[in-house]
């Protein structure tokens, strides 16, 4: 009330302790000007399944925040079908290292890639980002693919892949989007 600065950061902080739904976060965050709160709330409400939220939740989001969300939620939906569908692989070969048997692995890669990554990708419960995939593929023991294959694609993978880092971009675009629209409601 009287912009006691101190007060207002006492305030933030004990508000931090409380175990506040994600939307009423973001509402708080936006009517009081506390920026640093939107991009973790906003990345919390992008893995909350719609079901979840409440008549609440909704109020305190607004409908256009409740859309930025949810076309998010579509175009990281999207880009993670996309990437789980087909088992990223190098168009060419003509760079690779020799290898005796470049079918065994290109099988072993896609076998391991349906049987692993998928269920990672696709998990109900447990959130996988996409920018995981390559730790986890080069954790993973690759049985009957040539070692030098391997690092191939991963280096492939790290370089040329757009997927794992599309996810990324469109979280910080949904987060940069309602963060605009916060600034402009302060003005």
């Amino acid at each position: 009330m009287w912009e006691i600065q101190a007060g207002f950061n006492f305030a933030v902080k004990e508000l931090e302790g409380h175990n506040l739904r994600p939307a009423h976060k973001l509402y708080l965050a936006r009517r009081y000007g506390i920026p640093a709160w939107i991009p973790m709330v906003v990345r919390v409400l992008l893995r909350t399944s719609f079901d979840s939220y409440t008549h609440d939740d909704h109020v305190n989001m607004g409908f256009d925040t409740f859309a930025r969300i949810a076309i998010g939620k579509e175009v990281i939906s999207h880009i993670r079908r996309k990437l789980a569908f087909v088992p990223p692989y190098p168009h060419s070969l003509d760079e690779a290292p020799h290898c005796t048997d470049p079918e065994s692995c290109k099988r072993v890669w896609a076998e391991h890639w349906a049987m692993e990554m998928i269920p990672h990708i696709h998990h109900p419960v447990v959130h996988f980002p996409l920018s995981k995939c390559l730790d986890t593929l080069r954790a993973m023991n690759h049985k009957g693919m040539h070692m030098v294959c391997k690092t191939y694609i991963l280096d492939w993978m790290e370089m040329s892949c757009p997927g794992l880092e599309k996810e990324e971009k469109a979280i910080r675009q949904v987060i940069k989007d309602i963060q605009d629209d916060t600034y402009m409601q302060w003005f």
